[in-house]
């Protein structure tokens, strides 16, 4: 606290401890990211929007994700997939009727698919170019999500 030229009083004000100091820094800096983000018009779009916030601070998401505080780190990323995925989802969708438990479990879908793989991408320390992997497994996506949901629903 003092390399930052803040008081212990000052500090106990606005947070209850570190922990919390923390979840506030991380909350801020995805909401930030992300009310400055165009809509996602694909699969590979939804990723590199998440990837560029966990990149843009490489180095404390990586801490974050190793420390004790790696559900508070997860559970911002969920809420951001979940942000961007949906985004994604009423875009792709536009006037096509889909009802709302069926709008849940696409979402719920690929955001388990985004937050997943930025998590095993921060296992193996950003070593590799997942986007560049994103792209290439696109195709498994090709399928607009509004024939996806045809399909489900012809099936069932």
């Amino acid at each position: 606290m003092e390399r930052c030229g803040v008081n212990r009083n000052t500090f106990y004000y606005h947070f209850r401890d570190i922990p919390d100091a923390v979840e506030a820094m991380v909350k801020e800096e995805l909401n930030d990211i992300l009310k400055d983000q165009k809509v996602p018009e694909s699969v590979s779009d939804c990723m590199e929007i998440l990837v560029n916030a966990v990149q843009k601070n490489k180095k404390a998401m990586i801490h974050l994700y190793r420390s004790i505080q790696r559900d508070v780190f997860a559970d911002y990323l969920d809420h951001a997939a979940e942000r961007v995925v949906e985004e994604l989802i009423n875009r792709a969708v536009g006037d096509f009727e889909m009802d709302q438990e069926d709008r849940h479990l696409i979402s719920r879908y690929y955001k388990c698919v985004f937050v997943g793989v930025i998590l095993d991408w921060l296992r193996h320390d950003m070593d590799y170019d997942i986007l560049s992997d994103m792209h290439k497994l696109e195709y498994i996506y090709e399928k607009s999500l509004e024939s996806q949901y045809k399909n489900l629903k012809e099936k069932l």
